[in-house]
């Protein structure tokens, strides 16, 4: 699963445009990704339930948004092409730290 992932954000970074149809909002991103891991879904694990967990700790608190959102608005100060990136650079960092 997370090498279905790394695989997806790959491409991401390479050809956005490709997998979002041109549409390069953040709402659109987390959309697909989203859409991609209800696709992915392996026996009863959802990886970004996995990142969202990974995610808490990696901040050190708890938080009850949704991790896309915590993102734009905690981490981003709702700079959607500042989140876009990040969400990336996160979700490369989840992949590469849990294996």
């Amino acid at each position: 699963m997370k090498s279905k992932l790394k695989n997806i954000i790959k491409h991401l970074k390479e050809r956005k445009e490709m997998y979002l149809f041109g549409n390069d909002s953040y709402s659109t991103l987390i959309s697909f990704l989203i859409g991609f891991s209800i696709g992915a879904v392996e026996g009863d694990k959802n990886i970004l339930n996995e990142f969202d967990d990974w995610l808490q700790v990696k901040e050190g608190k708890s938080f009850s948004l949704h991790w896309s959102s915590y993102i734009l608005n905690e981490l981003c100060n709702s700079d959607e092409e500042k989140a876009g990136k990040m969400v990336l650079e996160l979700m490369e960092d989840f992949i590469t730290q849990t294996g």
